[in-house]
C-alpha cells in the first residue's frame, strides 16, 4: 500500500486522502501529539518519541505470535495489560539502545548475518542457511526480512550490553546448591477426586434461573450490528483476472523459478510426549522412558493413538490427540525430525528423546520430495504473473474511479466502464468486514458509520490495496431471542451447579478428615484415595495437570497433613495430603555442580541487569501521551 502511495505522490486523490487524515488527527489530538512525520505520539522517553504506528505495528506482530497459543482468549490478546507490556518493552529498548550508543557498543552486519544463518530453523537439508526458506518462514509470520533483521540486531545489541554490564556477576557453589535443592526436590500427594460430572443429575436448573441469567447477561446475548456493502476492490488479486498472460510468459516464468516449484518432503504425524525438564537427572530420564514404553505397548496392541495421546501426553497437542499436522524439514527439533522422516506411513516409532522429553510418533501420511511439472503449476503461474501485472495498475485505476465517482457515476457504472468487478457482501458484522477485506478495526468503523446509499468519498486501505464501498442495507444490534440460547444457558448453569455441589462435598470431606470424624471418614474413602507420581515445584502433577496453588501448598505442607483447602484441577475438585517429600539427590550434585553454578550466575546476571534497567528508567523522563491507546 505504501509503495502505491509513494509512486503516486502527485495523485490528487492521495493528496486529498492525506489532507483528510491529517485534519482529523489535528482536530482530535492537537499538533503537540505528533512527531515530525505527522504520526500521533504514544509516549516520550526523554525527548525520544514512540509513535502510534511504531506501537501498533509492534503490538500487532506480538499478538500475531501469541495467537498460536490456543490457551489465550481474544479478550486476553486485547487486554490493557498486554498493551502495557508491549509499550514497557519498547521504552526499555529505547533506554538500552541509547545506553549502548553512549558506551560505543555496536553490532555489525556480519554479526547479524552470522547469528541468523546459525539458526537451525533457516537451514536446508545440508544444514546450511537457505535464503528461500528464511524468507518463506518470515512471510508465514507476516514479517519482512528488514523488520526481522532490525529487531534481531536490537536483540543482539541488548545481549551485548547485558554481557558488558554483568561481566562481574559470578554465582557461588552455595547459591548453585540452593537452586539445585529447590528445583530438584520432589513430592507425592495422596488425593481424593470429587468429579463435578457425577453431580449433573442432581443439579437442578429452573426456567426462572435461565430467564434471570439471560436478563442479567443480556449484553452477552447480542447479535452484532450488520450491513451489506457493494464494493470495488483495487488489489492485485482482484484485478488479476483482467490481465492477459501468454503461454510464452508462463513457460519463461516457470523456467526462471523452477526451484520454487519443488514439492518438499513432508510428513503428517501425531505424537505422545512424556515431559522432562532440561535439567532432568538420569534416574528421571529412565523413569520417563519406562512410562512412555508402557504407552507404546498399548499403541502396538492397537489402542487408538489419538485417545492415548489425550490420556497420557503432557504436550500442548494432547487435547487434539497429539495432532501435529503436516510439517517439513526444519520445523521440529532434530531427533524428532529424523525419526519422523525415517518412518513409513502408518508406522509408530520407538521412544525418541528430545530436549522436551520422551516421544512416540505415529506417521499418518507422507508427501515425497519431487519437482512439480509445468502443467501442474500452470494455473498458479498464471495467477502470479497476472497479479504482478495488476499491481502496476492499482493506483491508476483507483484515480480513474475516483474521478468518475465525483462526476456522479455509480460503482456499477464505474465497474462497467473500466472493466472492473463490482461485488456485494452478505450481511456482515464489523469484525467480519475486517476479515473479509483485511482492514483495520478503525477502517471497519468508518465503513459502518457511512450513511445508507451514500457514494464513498474516499478509498479505505485493505490488505494489498484499497476498496471503494457503499452501504446498501444495515441492521442494528439486537438481542438474541432467549428461545435460541436457553438450552446452552441451561447446560452452562447445570455444569456450574454440579461444580458447586462437587466443591461443597469436597469441602465437607476435608472438614471431616481434619476434625473429629477423621477416622471413620478416612475408612469410608480410603479405597478411592490415590497416590500421585513424584512431581517438582514446576509441575505438572501427573494425572492432575498444572495447578500452581496446589503445588505450592504441597511444598509448604507438613508430611502426612491434609492441605488446608480444596483445589480445582482438570480432573475435578481435589482433597489432598502430603504423602512424601523427596530431597534432591545428593549423588547427582557433584556431577552437575558446574551447570548449577552457571545457573546461579545467570540468575545473578539477570537480577543485576534488571536493577541496571530500573536505574535507567528512574533517571529518564517517561511520559505516556496517549494512555487511551492502552485501554
Amino acid at each position: 500500500m505504501l509503495e502505491i502511495m509513494r509512486e503516486n505522490a502527485q495523485s490528487w486523490i492521495i493528496k486529498i486522502l492525506f489532507a483528510i487524515i491529517i485534519l482529523a488527527f489535528v482536530l482530535t489530538f492537537g499538533l503537540g501529539g505528533f512527531n515530525d512525520k505527522g504520526d500521533p505520539i504514544v509516549a516520550y522517553v526523554d525527548d525520544d518519541p514512540i509513535s502510534r504506528v511504531e506501537f501498533e505495528t509492534k503490538l500487532a506482530r506480538f499478538v500475531e505470535n501469541l495467537r498460536q497459543n490456543k490457551n489465550l482468549t481474544p479478550a486476553q490478546l486485547e487486554s490493557p495489560e498486554l498493551k502495557q507490556m508491549v509499550l514497557n518493552d519498547m521504552i526499555s529498548r529505547r533506554l538500552l539502545l541509547r545506553e549502548a550508543g553512549k558506551l560505543g557498543i555496536t553490532i555489525s552486519n556480519e554479526e547479524v548475518y552470522k547469528a541468523i544463518s546459525s539458526m537451525p530453523a533457516f537451514w536446508n537439508k545440508d544444514k546450511r542457511f537457505d535464503k528461500e526458506r528464511y524468507t518463506a518462514l518470515l512471510r508465514r509470520s507476516r514479517t519482512t526480512p528488514e523488520q526481522f533483521e532490525a529487531d534481531f540486531r536490537q536483540n543482539l545489541l541488548q545481549g551485548k550490553l547485558q554481557r558488558f554490564v554483568t561481566k562481574t556477576a559470578q554465582g557461588t557453589p552455595e547459591q548453585g546448591r540452593a537452586i539445585y535443592n529447590w528445583l530438584r526436590e520432589q513430592a507425592r500427594i495422596k488425593y481424593l477426586i470429587i468429579n463435578p460430572e457425577d453431580f449433573l443429575e442432581k443439579a437442578e436448573v429452573t426456567d426462572e434461573a435461565v430467564a434471570k441469567f439471560y436478563q442479567d447477561n443480556l449484553d452477552k446475548f447480542q447479535k452484532p450490528a450488520t450491513a451489506k456493502f457493494e464494493y470495488i476492490a483495487f488489489t492485485p488479486r482482484e484485478l488479476a483476472a483482467a490481465q492477459p498472460v501468454s503461454e510464452e510468459e508462463l513457460k519463461a516464468y516457470y523456467e526462471a523459478h523452477k526451484e520454487s516449484y519443488k514439492q518438499k518432503e513432508q510428513v503428517k504425524a501425531r505424537h505422545i510426549l512424556i515431559a522432562l525438564a532440561p535439567t532432568a537427572t538420569p534416574a528421571e530420564v529412565e523413569q520417563g522412558l519406562e512410562r512412555i514404553k508402557k504407552v507404546l505397548a498399548q499403541a502396538k496392541k492397537g489402542k487408538d493413538f489419538a485417545e492415548l495421546a489425550k490420556e497420557y501426553s503432557e504436550g500442548p497437542s494432547a487435547a487434539t490427540g497429539g495432532e501435529l499436522g503436516w510439517f517439513g524439514h526444519g520445523a521440529m527439533v532434530q531427533p524428532f525430525e529424523e525419526a519422523a522422516f525415517a518412518m513409513k506411513k502408518g508406522a509408530i516409532s520407538e521412544p525418541v528423546r528430545t530436549d522436551f522429553g520422551w516421544h512416540i510418533i505415529k506417521v499418518e501420511d507422507r508427501k515425497e520430495s519431487r519437482q512439480q511439472d509445468f502443467d501442474e503449476v500452470k494455473n498458479q503461474l498464471r495467477d502470479t504473473i497476472a497479479e504482478d501485472k495488476a499491481a502496476d495498475k492499482v493506483s491508476d485505476l483507483l484515480d480513474e474511479s475516483m474521478d468518475r465517482l465525483f462526476s456522479g457515476m455509480t460503482l456499477k457504472e464505474i465497474a462497467k466502464e473500466l472493466k472492473l468487478d463490482v461485488s456485494t457482501t452478505p450481511m456482515v458484522s464489523a469484525q467480519q468486514v475486517q476479515q473479509v477485506f483485511g482492514m483495520t478495526a478503525e477502517a471497519a468503523e468508518v465503513l459502518f458509520a457511512a450513511p445508507l446509499a451514500e457514494k464513498p468519498k474516499t478509498p479505505l486501505a485493505i490488505e494489498g490495496g484499497y476498496v471503494l464501498a457503499e452501504k446498501l442495507k444495515d441492521e442494528p444490534s439486537a438481542p438474541i431471542p432467549m428461545e435460541t440460547v436457553k438450552d446452552s444457558i441451561r447446560k452452562s448453569l447445570r455444569a456450574q451447579e454440579a461444580a458447586e455441589l462437587a466443591r461443597k462435598q469436597a469441602e465437607d470431606i476435608l472438614a471431616k478428615l481434619t476434625g473429629e470424624e477423621a477416622i471413620p471418614t478416612m475408612e469410608r474413602y480410603k479405597s478411592s484415595i490415590k497416590t500421585s507420581e513424584a512431581f517438582r515445584r514446576q509441575g505438572p502433577i501427573p494425572a492432575l495437570g498444572q495447578n500452581q496453588q496446589l503445588i505450592a501448598a504441597t511444598f509448604k505442607a507438613e508430611e502426612k497433613s491434609w492441605l488446608p483447602e480444596v483445589y480445582r484441577t482438570q480432573a475435578g475438585f481435589i482433597v489432598a495430603s502430603l504423602a512424601e517429600r523427596i530431597a534432591a539427590p545428593a549423588d547427582e550434585w557433584e556431577k552437575e555442580k558446574d551447570a548449577w553454578i552457571k545457573t546461579a550466575t545467570d540468575r545473578y546476571s539477570q537480577e543485576m541487569f534488571q536493577a541496571y534497567l530500573e536505574t535507567l528508567r528512574a533517571e529518564a523522563s517517561i511520559e505516556i501521551v496517549r494512555p487511551d491507546l492502552l485501554n
